[in-house]
């Protein structure tokens, strides 16, 4: 029973991804939401290490989560924080590549939303420099992504054999 809202943007070659992360968004309201990106494997410790660093309440306002790698790499899409954990930086930056796994505070979904309907031709983690935002940070070996055909060889020798006997 799950409902699946197909969402289909006919100019898509002339926006970046913060149109479609904005547009999803709009499917929500008054809640908290998890945000994963497709290309990626991870275990489930991944997701309940952000959920917690979330429920954690580490200040008093509304923040979003954002997970990372627990070490530094270059040419890949990163994050950075300070020395309480917030974002400073996101991008093509030498830094803590990201995981794919963001959580979005209801209390701050309309003023994301509001980001990214004004910047539909950026890329959407803007919103984590622009509004309130921690880092959750997680060992490599849980996180594999996806970009080459070489990286799904990797990973189907890292799973288990009985789910790869039963999938492939």
């Amino acid at each position: 029973n799950i409902d699946i809202n197909v969402l289909v943007i006919p100019y898509w070659n002339m926006v970046e991804n913060a149109e479609s992360c904005g547009q999803g968004l709009d499917f929500f309201d008054g809640e908290d939401i998890i945000l994963l990106s497709g290309d990626r494997f991870l275990t489930d410790n991944v997701i309940t290490k952000a959920i917690s660093r979330f429920s954690d309440q580490i200040i008093e306002e509304p923040y979003h989560v954002v997970s990372a790698l627990n070490r530094v790499e270059k040419n890949k899409t990163s994050v950075n924080w300070d020395r309480s954990g917030k974002i400073i930086e996101y991008g093509l930056v030498e830094g803590h590549a990201d995981t794919g796994v963001f959580i979005i505070d209801k209390y701050l979904l309309s003023e994301s939303k509001n980001i990214l309907q004004h910047n539909p031709k950026k890329w959407w983690p803007i919103i984590f420099t622009r509004l309130s935002s921690y880092s959750s940070t997680v060992d490599p070996s849980q996180h594999h992504e996806i970009n080459k055909p070489n990286d799904v060889r990797d990973i189907v020798n890292k799973i288990p054999n009985k789910i790869t006997q039963d999938n492939y």
